[in-house]
């Protein structure tokens, strides 16, 4: 029985693979190889392929780093006017007042007038530095209201109704104004005597209303 046995255990230890099995196995380990590439490749396009999509999708939403096009960012059109500013010829300047005297240290009100005469319509800055107020005592100029700089009031000028006359008021306290705009400056006023008030507009010579005395008590 220990004969059979000891037999049957040599048998079994030097069994032998046939050829035809080791190609068998050998065929097998390479399809498990290429399985196992396959795999892992399609496991990193998959990745790749969903970092990708998130990616895209930030950009669509506005995540992503491309231009800002927010309403803030993007520029206004210029308008852009085909109306002509006014000439002296169009113009016709006023100016008038209730009361053209005051005492030292009073004030005098005045009303400018801009009248309408020309063909075509035009615009006109009726703005303090523009359609300027100037006050003189012979060849001494007093004040003028374009020191500072104001901001632009443009208005068209035509002869539809209600378009061929401007009228504002403006008011002179009686007070000798700087050679520059300064901040803060301390007018200091005038002495009694008789002084002049003219309206001009800026960059038109002939653009002028008749002289208008003034006394100062």
């Amino acid at each position: 029985m220990k004969s059979l046995i000891y037999t049957h255990s040599m048998v079994k230890s030097k069994r032998r693979v046939s050829p035809q099995q080791r190609r068998i196995y050998r065929r097998r380990r390479v399809v498990a190889a290429i399985a196992l590439v396959l795999t892992l490749s399609l496991l990193i396009f998959c990745l790749y392929s969903l970092g990708r999509g998130i990616a895209a999708l930030g950009s669509v939403a506005g995540v992503g780093s491309g231009p800002d096009l927010s309403r803030s960012k993007v520029s206004s059109p210029v308008k852009v006017s085909k109306v002509r500013n006014c000439k002296a010829s169009d113009l016709q300047l006023e100016l008038s007042t209730k009361s053209p005297s005051t005492e030292v240290g009073g004030s005098v009100e005045f009303k400018e007038t801009v009248k309408y005469v020309g063909g075509s319509s035009c615009l006109i800055n009726t703005a303090s530095d523009s359609l300027v107020l100037t006050i003189t005592s012979g060849s001494d100029h007093i004040w003028r209201s374009d020191v500072c700089p104001a901001d632009s009031h443009t208005i068209l000028m035509s002869k539809a109704d209600n378009m061929d006359r401007f009228e504002q008021p403006v008011t002179w306290d009686a007070e000798r104004s700087s050679d520059s705009c300064t901040e803060g400056f301390a007018a200091p006023k005038v002495d009694s005597g008789s002084y002049s008030a003219k309206l001009s507009l800026k960059g038109q010579k002939k653009a002028v209303s008749q002289t208008l005395p003034l006394l100062v008590e």
